[in-house]
């Protein structure tokens, strides 16, 4: 479906003096065709700026009529607005084609599309399930094979890149901007969003706000972003906990989005729905979704000012996410770990002469900032870079610093009593959970131990060897050498010098006293076998 790039828009007035007679009302499916053969063959660059060339402003007009002919066609909604989008793309860099607040596009062709959009999210209005009828899609005919695929270009996109690429500082003040319309479509329908709302809508919409973010070859000024920001907001917030997962990705997508493009207006209020969560205050699944949400807003916290203080204390909340009776939580628990520790080291910056020795101010802190966020409710407002000196950030962080070698002790044992009480290989219906689970250690624990201090790293060592020398965990055996690998791959002098002594003297003494792999039986319960066969994995990481 690339025809159109082999087109000069030089030809096209050729071309709509070829196409347009075809189209006809009094047999739709020859409508349909045109409709079809446009948007597949149509050039949406900008013809140069010479007399006789067609701009914009002079075949629009035609277009949004042969529109208007073929009334409630979700086929002929969706060929014009994909169209369109493109045009918008393609004309954005074109300094001679007029461009205002409603882009390439005049407020009556705006507002045009923004009512074709809302057609299209097909939210039942009174009685009628649905704004189209399916009569009249009936006589697509021909036109069907010049349809794009759905699964590759979908609608919820092409209705996102129109609205972005049609943004520019000139919506701030304009009535009836495109932003304005964008603000208006979303508070007509905000209630869909909730995550008790299912239907038809669902997807449409989660994948709507989690296409819009801001492409990087538009110049938006401050102003206009934190409104567009301000504007999907409350939305995301309520989809992040839908519990439609295809829905749910769409949020998390667009939560990590408008984070970056305005870190203070995000932030807040994620912290203020994330922390309950996490201390299990409301429903458990609200839980597994801010633990995800977690994860994409975890490398913004990292750089923000003040927020960056809440990372460790999240981490303290997130431990008891590593449960063997909810290994999806346990999984998404890993998950935000890894992100962290791609975004910061785990070093105790406390100075013996600095009068910060623990993390007493730290947790002092996060409390008062837990509780202002429950006085003030959603509308926290939480500025840091106004509020707080730097020296006081840094006390912070060097307090909570102080904690990270107990969190490293605490992750560990977390770790190992879920291994401990995974099934035998076989039993239970989860194997493929609790496989899935084994091979996400490895990707969470090699970034995390490589960012440990020496200090840290030696406290996690050490909690590692003691495990690996003191227990026979047969069905953590995969696991337990992933961890031993993750570790060498950190650092392989102290790490091989403390493990293959011990696991070399372990191995011997199975065998030369218990009789480890004297048996030619191909069992696979042969205890005497078990010591040896766990060892041996745990060397070979």
């Amino acid at each position: 479906m690339l025809a159109q790039l082999y087109f000069d828009p030089r030809e096209r007035q050729a071309m709509f003096e070829e196409i347009f007679p075809y189209f006809s009302t009094s047999e739709v499916s020859g409508a349909f065709i045109v409709g079809g053969v446009l948007n597949v063959l149509m050039p949406t660059t900008a013809a140069p700026d010479e007399p006789g060339q067609l701009q914009p402003a002079d075949y629009l007009p035609t277009f949004f009529h042969l529109w208007a002919l073929v009334n409630r066609s979700k086929v002929f909604d969706t060929i014009f607005i994909d169209l369109f989008s493109r045009l918008a793309r393609d004309i954005l860099a074109c300094e001679h084609v007029p461009f205002s607040e409603h882009g390439v596009f005049s407020k009556a062709q705006s507002d045009l599309i923004f009512t074709a959009i809302l057609r299209l999210t097909e939210i039942p209005v009174g009685q009628a399930s649905s704004p189209y009828s399916g009569n009249v899609d009936l006589g697509v005919g021909a036109a069907l094979y010049l349809a794009r695929d759905e699964k590759k270009h979908p609608i919820a996109y092409t209705i996102s890149r129109w609205i972005v690429m049609s943004l520019s500082p000139a919506c701030l003040d304009a009535p009836g901007s495109i932003l304005g319309n964008l603000e208006g479509l979303i508070e007509s329908v905000d209630t869909f969003f909730h995550p008790s709302n299912q239907g038809g809508w669902t997807t449409m919409l989660s994948q709507l706000t989690g296409e819009m973010d801001t492409p990087p070859e538009r110049r938006l000024n401050d102003a206009l972003k934190r409104r567009f920001v301000l504007c999907l907001k409350e939305v995301t917030f309520m989809g992040i906990f839908a519990k439609s997962s295809k829905s749910l990705n769409h949020y998390l997508s667009a939560l990590q989005g408008l984070a970056y493009l305005e870190p203070s207006v995000i932030l807040p209020g994620a912290l203020q729905r994330f922390y309950p969560s996490l201390q299990g205050l409301v429903e458990v699944h609200r839980t597994s979704s801010s633990l995800r949400g977690l994860q994409m807003v975890a490398p913004i916290m990292a750089r923000e000012k003040g927020f960056r203080c809440h990372i460790t204390a999240l981490l303290a909340l997130a431990l008891p996410g590593i449960d063997a009776n909810d290994l999806d939580k346990t999984m998404n628990t890993l998950t935000f770990f890894q992100a962290v520790a791609y975004s910061i080291p785990f070093v105790d910056i406390t100075r013996p002469d600095g009068g910060i020795h623990d993390t007493s101010l730290a947790m002092q802190w996060v409390q008062g900032e837990m509780e202002k966020m429950e006085i003030e409710g959603q509308d926290v407002v939480l500025d840091y870079k106004e509020r707080r000196s730097d020296e006081d950030e840094v006390n912070i962080l060097r307090s909570s610093t102080a904690g990270f070698a107990e969190f490293v002790r605490a992750l560990l044992g977390k770790i190992f009593t879920l291994l401990e009480n995974l099934p035998a290989r076989g039993e239970g219906q989860g194997e493929r959970a609790e496989e899935n689970v084994i091979n996400t250690l490895p990707a969470a624990l090699t970034p995390l131990f490589a960012a440990m201090s020496p200090e840290v790293f030696e406290v996690a060592l050490e909690k590692l060897a003691a495990f690996v020398g003191g227990h026979v965990v047969h069905q953590a055996r995969d696991a337990v050498a992933f961890m031993t690998n993750a570790m060498c791959k950190a650092n392989p002098k102290k790490t091989l010098r403390t493990f293959v002594p011990m696991l070399i003297v372990g191995i011997r003494n199975e065998i030369d006293h218990n009789g480890a792999a004297s048996d030619r039986s191909s069992g696979t319960d042969v205890p005497p076998a078990t010591a040896r066969s766990y060892g041996t994995s745990a060397c070979s990481a």
